[in-house]
């Protein structure tokens, strides 16, 4: 099949341009893509480390006040009593009054074997809770920040415990407070920023303490290592829960090495969607604020953006393609007459003439083929007046030997005629 001129020009033109406009739009849309995502990440950077500040100050109220209360000298001097009696109303009144507002559901003073002889609150008091780790590393002289789910009331509480010693630095006892869990969770609420994102507070090892999706507590951030399971056991943090993992991968040696905020990019089975995660580190403290955010609601934005340039460019290349098919028609007109010119000359008519006046290169054309056909008219009259010419000197000779032929003849014939007498 054959293709115009005007058809292979518009074609190629409408090709090239759908081509470099699918890069231009490809282009267009990873670097918006890019910039968009960097500056999301930038933002929840921002956003994880505010909450990060916000639940510090919490902890930091609790760290003050546990370290007021084991250099308190009243509790001091009741551990050196050696007739000291279970829950001193004098010392236990001065408890109460450290126990400010709903922030605390507890303090509670033990001896070093564990046991509970001060605490505002009654049920603990004469119980033995030297097995918990809170305890354990206060003894070992530790400031301790600790996350245990009730036995029996499968409650969450954190804890804040430090040593009570003596003027010569002998450990007598550990202080402990109990934060109400609710005060710290409370301050961890997203929905003004996005109701596409999600928040997590996590212990050391990145088990779920805090989430505003309720079927994330108690699993871990990612499957844990058989050294990780029997640590938590051994503290007792969360008997009898089985922590599952969730989709994130992120192990406790992830979050070791966190200096800052690290933004890890994941694919959510669950939701299926990408997403970016944010964490941070709480202070110094064994807690983690992780932050959840969803990358497709910023993307798609992006993906519209896109659509919408290639629907230009694609109305963009038929309307070129339309215009340079009617320009290229108007241009490619004296090609006609070429055409019709060349058709003219096939059959021998050498007076026809082009009219091209377009002061370009089809117009030289054009005049070179009148020129040509001026010329190739002129040779052709010139050799039919040369053979004409030839012709006439031809029949001259042809009448002069037939004459001379004829007078041989009777020549001949008289010679005959002669001989024939004698």
């Amino acid at each position: 099949m054959n293709i115009n001129l005007k058809t292979k020009f518009t074609l190629s033109i409408l090709t090239v341009v759908l081509v470099f406009g699918a890069i231009a739009t490809v282009s267009i849309f990873f670097y918006a893509k890019n910039i968009i995502l960097d500056l999301q990440r930038e933002n929840l950077q921002k956003l994880t480390v505010e909450q990060s500040h916000k639940t510090a100050q919490f902890f930091a109220n609790a760290q003050q006040l546990v370290d007021g209360l084991s250099t308190n000298l009243d509790i001091i001097e009741y551990f050196q009593e050696s007739n000291k009696v279970l829950q001193d109303a004098n010392i236990a009144q001065h408890l109460e009054h450290y126990k400010v507002g709903p922030a605390f559901l507890a303090i509670y003073i033990m001896d070093s074997e564990g046991k509970v002889w001060l605490s505002t609150e009654e049920s603990f008091l004469g119980k033995n809770y030297g097995f918990r780790n809170y305890f354990k590393n206060a003894m070992l002289e530790k400031t301790s920040a600790s996350v245990v789910l009730g036995i029996t009331s499968k409650k969450l509480g954190y804890y804040f415990s430090k040593p009570v010693k003596n003027e010569l630095g002998q450990v007598l006892g550990v202080a402990v407070i109990k934060i109400n869990p609710d005060y710290i969770h409370e301050a961890l609420d997203l929905a003004a920023y996005s109701e596409e994102s999600h928040i997590m507070l996590t212990d050391e090892y990145g088990v779920v303490l805090f989430s505003d999706k309720e079927n994330r507590k108690y699993k871990s951030l990612g499957i844990l290592s058989e050294s990780d399971k029997e640590e938590i056991e051994l503290k007792r943090s969360f008997e009898g829960i089985e922590i599952e993992p969730l989709q994130y991968n992120i192990s406790k040696t992830t979050l070791d090495n966190i200096d800052s905020v690290a933004i890890f990019d994941i694919y959510d089975k669950e939701d299926g969607e990408q997403e970016m995660l944010s964490v941070t580190k709480i202070a110094d403290l064994p807690f983690f604020i992780v932050i959840e955010e969803s990358a497709s609601q910023y993307l798609q934005p992006v993906v519209n953006i896109a659509y919408i340039l290639s629907l230009m460019v694609a109305l963009a290349a038929l309307a070129a393609s339309l215009s340079i098919f009617i320009f290229i028609s108007k241009f490619l007109k004296p090609l006609k007459q070429l055409k019709e010119a060349s058709q003219e000359l096939s059959k021998g008519n050498l007076k026809h003439k082009i009219n091209i006046k377009t002061g370009d290169e089809l117009e030289d054309l054009g005049n070179s083929f009148n020129t040509m056909s001026s010329k190739l008219n002129n040779t052709i009259k010139n050799i039919e007046k040369k053979i004409a010419e030839r012709t006439t000197s031809l029949e001259k000779v042809n009448k002069f030997m037939t004459g001379r032929e004829l007078k041989m003849v009777e020549l001949k014939k008289k010679i005959i005629d002669l001989e024939n007498k004698k």
